[in-house]
Parts: structure tokens; sequence; C-alpha cells
């Protein structure tokens, strides 16, 4: 195994990589990047890098199938999808998450090309907390983020969620 310049871990395939981020006080969050694009994950891996939020862990996956594996191997607390991607796309692995009951308290962000309205609605209507479409800008990324971190720093407070170092 490899280390990265700040010296975290980093597991490399085809599909997922595994690469400690932000360390700070505070345990930090996991977020999985499923994208098939090996440059939009790295793009969206350096704006969360830089962005200063409390984020101890990276993942990525190029498609659904990835990302389930992932999920069901590792504790994430948000998951950034895709929706077009070979395989399987973001639509069914927002589905697959809402219906277990072990992956459906995780919040998904899409960040897509696809912005029509429908899309947006159908992806929200699965689940989606968010929704972000390509091209973007780094600071509306680290925005949405913040607010569904908030979030799930609010509903954790209020005992409804686990806490971001509980485990499953």
């Amino acid at each position: 195994m490899g280390n990265d310049v700040e010296g975290s871990p980093k597991v490399t395939g085809e599909q997922l990589t595994v690469e400690g981020a932000v360390a700070g006080n505070e345990p930090g969050l996991a977020v999985l990047i499923v994208d098939d694009s090996p440059v939009m994950r790295n793009f969206i891996r350096r704006v969360l890098r830089m962005s200063g939020l409390a984020i101890d862990v990276l993942l990525e996956a190029g498609d659904g199938n990835a990302a389930l594996q992932l999920l069901a191997d590792a504790h994430v607390d948000l998951v950034l999808s895709d929706i077009n991607m070979p395989g399987m796309d973001g639509e069914e692995l927002i589905r697959r998450m809402e219906s277990d009951e072990d992956l459906n308290q995780i919040p998904v962000i899409v960040v897509s090309t696809d912005s029509t309205t429908h899309r947006v609605q159908m992806m929200l209507g699965y689940g989606a907390r968010g929704y972000i479409q390509k091209p973007f800008h780094p600071e509306t990324l680290r925005s949405e983020v913040e607010r569904v971190f908030e979030e799930l720093c609010a509903t954790a407070d209020s005992g409804h969620r686990r806490t971001a170092g509980e485990e499953r």
C-alpha cells in the first residue's frame, strides 16, 4: 500500500480508491464519490480537500456496483453520485440505497450534467438530498456538502441518526 503526500493510506483499484483527507480535532466524516470519470472524481476530491470541511476519508467508485461494494464494507456518511454511468447508474444506486435498511440513512447528493426539471425531481423523489449541475463552481459543491453535513449533525444531535464516528 502506498502513501499520498499527506501520509494517508491509499488503496487504488480500477473502480475505487480509499484515501484519508482532512484530519481535524473533531472526528471527520467519510464521503463516497461515485462517477465513471476519473477526472471528475479527482476534481471533486481536490475541491473537498481544499474546502476546509471536516472530512477524514474520501472513497471513490466508478459506478453504482462498485459503490454498493464500498458501502457494504466501509463507513460512509455522504455519497456524491453522478447519474449517467455504465454498469449500474446513479439512479439505480439511489433506489437500492433507499430500499436498504442499512443504507437509506446515508444522504446522496447528485452531481450530474442532466439537469432537466423532471430528472432533478425524480432523483429528489428517490431520496437524493441535493442536486448539483455539472459543470459547477467549487463553492457550489462546498456549500451543498456543508448544508447536508449540517443536516446530518442536527439529525445526529437529535438522536435520530448515528454519529460520524459510530459503527453501523
